[in-house]
């Protein structure tokens, strides 16, 4: 994408000096061009004065070019604004009027427990706060949720951006202070939220590419989290990774804020600091990349920094005014060419107080031979003294530990550290994977597993730390949720209700009113349909991946699947050789399908045991349309096997099976042509009108392979056809050279092409879109359409951008067409939620197809105009990975990627409404169901 706009610091123009009337003109100037800034918080408590966490947050936004209009839907009356010269700070009015709402339900689930064991998980939490009357969560992509302190052991969680005026809901870090200026008398309390892309989801080759939300900024309450707005005085495009407020000595506040890279440049960062609470203008006062801000005198005089990316600069402090910050001396890594990741650090105070160490935790890239190893070291400072200042070097020792921190060798991951509040001795440490948690003496080096069988075992993937002085009890938040550690040793899931799950795809099935779901970060799951948002149960374990729906069975059969199609991964230690099972010694292994209360395993390792065979995390699978006893997958063949070439294979699984052993051996579909990477295809379906049982569309990251009545080869194989862009190829595991297995390393844990085929009606009315770019954020982001099977292709992105309300990346992905009778919904999942456009094609018969060879991309005329489907009080703001239509109960299916499940019945005659009220002109640019003032707005 071209005309990329940043700013190194995020200034705005300078206020007119003179005349009121052209200080109003350029006010107003700057707020329309102005740009925002995303934020990830972090928290620890300390005396009654500031709450603090760790976190990880990135900020985005492009700048486009054109001029768009947005109408209020019941007047007409409209404004124009041209996106180009600076960047727009769009904010969203999301004012409750239940009139307008679509009809979107949430249909869960809550949580979730596999098999019905073991404690009750959730959505990943980056970070947790408190505030006097509240606990706080943030998840790294469903907003923030709160409960009534003390904490309860079922606690109902309340999200409390729904609704609210805010413009994102992937949150990356929190920070709760007093505020002496709430004009009561007394100090309130000021609660902080950034977000960023703090999810587990990463998609690129760093920290800096993933699958969150729209980075829209910070957001401020100041009533403890019952109301919410933007602060808008902050730069964008930032990954802000820690927020921390100080008072100066003469009482004013001092707002900090730490950020690791940018948007558009992975390596540019810094430190900004704030006079005020609202944050109206920030200068910056280090351009160090800067992971955390500690806090470490009881003062509040000195801050710690940590810096991240770097082997020269490591940490610095700053004391008093804030408004600069010297260097200690680096840490000493011992590997040459490391890329470090300083992600946590706390301090600890000397006998006699005044004096103190410092520990930082930090994680890094190995080079050399092993490109995806990662290692982890915590630093102890040697005597460090406050009142040198300029400080004194100080030597630095490494604390032993009992194995990596990072298992899961990704550079996203993080660790967690957290002095004990009961002994300065001891701390907790936490890393990722099965590097779960400890309590560690410092002095004597020894770590205590706080983790087995009999005290509980909480969710891997660890991210912050907190204490409960309330329940006097540990809280940790990791890719599960929250979990507390009571004082007699045992875990207890804290989830409660708390409604989040990223999920990644999800059908419903309509005999047995229910739905699976495959959940990133958790497991493919079952959910009850009748409304009744109980705990979901999972049945297979794992990242869950692809799903499917067999409903002509009896009883009804449920598919799923977890990275990778289930093979095994090897851990790239280089003390461990073993293989690590990943699907965690479930029943069913890493792909199966459920019916009745029997899970069977589908043996597709049996035949394909090498796991360079399924390359890719989101491996896809399908159902064929006419005979889904047809279980059809692709498979890649690197070793130039001649009796199993790479192509579409298919496993037939009768109704009678009771056993993998019943399912008889592959038979091949399809073969697919070296070197084609088919990431997503149908099987099944219909052509102009006519059953085409063997149907085959695949689509690979530059061309759509077509088998069908109309369009095949002259041997009735393939036709292969040019997509109208090229898309990015999923980043894949390495493998070891003398097993073949995964080594684990960087992924990308989402697809990066979607594909929707009309095939329940015209195979060859077809949509795509997806990532262009995994090495960056640069890469444009277009939708196509084609009547014609992939001769001609229509660029039908229009306004789409516009019309999302995003400040940064509206990341389309889930793209689904609905037949509304020779008039096509074209629908993609968004940073914002669901949008919707119209685009109209008369079906061609069989007897007259069409001639059309140009594989030209066409654009129409005039471009199509996309809104958002649905309230944000009925679908909040949330990044949508999957939608699919289920004819049977004419229900749309929303995989959220971090709301859970959302479904909209009778949807065909919602969506004739929509078209409708296009048609007449009563939608531009604007967002169907939303009412006046409720759609993306310039404010």
């Amino acid at each position: 994408m071209t005309g990329f706009l940043s700013s190194s610091t995020g200034a705005r123009s300078p206020t007119a000096r003179t005349g009121i009337l052209f200080a109003f003109f350029l006010l107003a100037a700057v707020f329309l061009t102005g740009t925002i800034g995303q934020w990830c918080l972090n928290k620890r408590y300390k005396d009654s004065e500031h709450v603090a966490a760790k976190a990880t947050v990135r900020s985005t936004l492009p700048s486009a070019t054109g001029t768009f209009t947005l109408l209020d839907t019941s007047t007409g009356s409209g404004s124009s604004a041209t996106l180009g010269a600076t960047s727009l700070r769009q904010h969203t009015d999301h004012t409750p009027n239940d009139d307008k709402k679509v009809g979107w339900e949430f249909a869960g689930p809550t949580t979730y427990r596999f098999q019905d064991e073991g404690l009750a998980s959730a959505a990943a939490v980056q970070t947790v706060v408190e505030s006097k009357d509240y606990w706080f969560i943030g998840s790294v992509n469903g907003g923030i949720w709160r409960t009534p302190k003390p904490m309860s052991q079922h606690p109902h969680w309340e999200n409390v951006l729904d609704g609210q005026p805010v413009t994102c809901s992937s949150i990356s870090a929190m920070h709760v202070a007093l505020n002496y200026t709430s004009g009561t008398g007394h100090p309130g309390m000021i609660v902080y939220a950034g977000c960023g892309g703090s999810t587990s989801s990463e998609q690129g080759y760093d920290w800096n590419v993933v699958n969150s939300g729209d980075w829209g900024g910070i957001m401020v309450s100041k009533d403890q989290g019952t109301t919410w707005s933007m602060v808008d005085g902050f730069p964008v495009n930032y990954y802000v990774t820690d927020i921390y407020v100080v008072r100066e000595n003469d009482g004013k506040p001092v707002l900090l804020v730490a950020a690791q890279s940018h948007l558009w440049d992975r390596n540019k960062g810094g430190i900004w600091r704030s006079d005020n609470y609202d944050g109206t203008s920030f200068q910056q006062v280090s351009k160090r990349p800067t992971f955390s801000l500690l806090p470490f005198d009881p003062s509040g005089n000195w801050i710690l920094a940590t810096h991240t990316h770097s082997t020269n600069t490591t940490v610095s402090i700053s004391r008093t005014s804030r408004r600069s910050f010297r260097e200690l001396p680096p840490l000493p890594w011992q590997t040459p060419g490391t890329v470090p990741f300083y992600t946590c650090a706390t301090v600890i105070s000397t006998p006699g107080g005044g004096r103190y160490k410092i520990i930082v935790g930090a994680l890094t890239r190995l080079p050399g031979g092993l490109s995806n190893h990662t290692d982890s070291q915590i630093f102890v400072s040697g005597i460090f003294d406050p009142g040198d200042y300029p400080p004194r070097p100080v030597p630095w020792s490494t604390l032993p530990q009992p194995m990596r921190l990072d298992q899961d060798s990704m550079p996203k991951d993080r660790m967690a550290l957290l002095l004990d509040p009961h002994d300065s001795d001891f701390i907790y440490v936490a890393g990722n994977a099965e590097a779960l948690v400890w309590r560690v003496d410092i002095t004597t080096q020894v770590w205590a597993p706080l983790w087995d069988d009999h005290t509980g075992i909480p969710h891997a993937d660890c991210r912050n730390f907190a204490y409960d002085s309330d329940l006097d009890r540990l809280l940790l938040v990791s890719d599960g949720g929250i979990f507390g550690r009571e004082a007699v040793g045992y875990w207890v899931s804290l989830n409660g209700d708390y409604s989040g799950l990223e999920v990644l795809t999800a059908q419903y099935d309509p005999q047995q009113d229910r739905y699976v779901a495959g959940a990133q970060d958790n497991c493919v799951l079952v959910v009850r349909g009748d409304n009744s948002h109980d705990e979901a149960v999972g049945f297979i374990e794992g990242d869950g991946t692809v799903t499917a729906v067999d409903s002509r069975a009896n009883p009804s059969r449920l598919f799923g699947a977890v990275q990778f199609l289930g093979l095994d991964t090897l851990d790239n230690d280089p003390d461990s050789s073993v293989l690590k099972d990943d699907d965690d010694d479930d029943d069913c292994g890493g792909i199966c399908f459920l019916q009745g209360d029997k899970s069977i395993h589908i043996p597709v390792d049996k035949y394909f045991p090498e796991p360079s065979s399924f390359p890719y995390f989101v491996h896809h699978f399908t159902l064929n349309y006419q005979d889904p006893t047809l279980f059809q997958f692709w498979v890649n063949r690197t070793g130039g096997d001649d009796e199993r070439p790479s192509g579409i294979y298919q496993l037939h699984i009768p109704y009678t099976v009771q056993d993998p052993d019943d399912i008889g051996p592959p038979t091949m579909v399809m073969k697919t042509p070296p070197g084609s990477m088919i990431m997503n295809f149908v099987s099944g379906g219909y052509t102009a009108g006519t059953p085409d049982p063997n149907l085959l569309v695949g689509i690979s990251n530059t061309h759509v392979h077509v088998r069908s009545l109309i369009d095949h080869s002259d041997d009735g194989g393939l036709v292969i056809r040019p997509l109208p862009v090229t898309f990015a190829i999923p980043l894949t595991l390495d493998y070891d050279k003398n097993t073949g297995a995964r080594i684990l390393g960087p992924v990308t844990h989402a697809r990066t092409v979607f594909l929707s085929v009309l095939s329940e009606r015209d195979s060859r009315v077809m949509a795509v879109t997806g990532w262009q770019s995994i090495q960056d954020n640069l890469g444009e982001e277009a939708v196509f359409f084609t009547t014609d099977a992939g001769k001609s292709w229509k660029n039908v992105t229009g306004n789409l951008r516009e019309a999302s309300g995003v400040v940064g990346k509206v990341r389309p992905g889930g793209i689904l067409l609905v037949d509304l009778d020779r008039h096509y919904a074209l629908m993609v999942g968004s940073s914002n939620g669901i949008m919707v456009t119209f685009v109209k094609a008369s079906l061609r018969d069989m007897d007259d197809p069409d001639t059309t060879t140009s594989n030209d991309v066409v654009d129409p005329s005039p471009p199509p105009t996309w809104v958002r489907l649905g309230t944000y009080e009925e679908f909040p703001i949330v990044l949508t990975a999957n939608v699919e239509y289920e004819p049977t109960t004419d229900r749309l299916v929303a995989a959220t990627y971090g709301r859970g499940i959302y479904v909209l019945k009778d949807a065909k005659a919602k969506l004739l409404d929509a078209q409708r009220q296009m048609d007449e002109g009563r939608l531009a640019s604007s967002t169907y169901g939303n009412g006046p003032g409720l759609s993306p707005a310039l404010k």
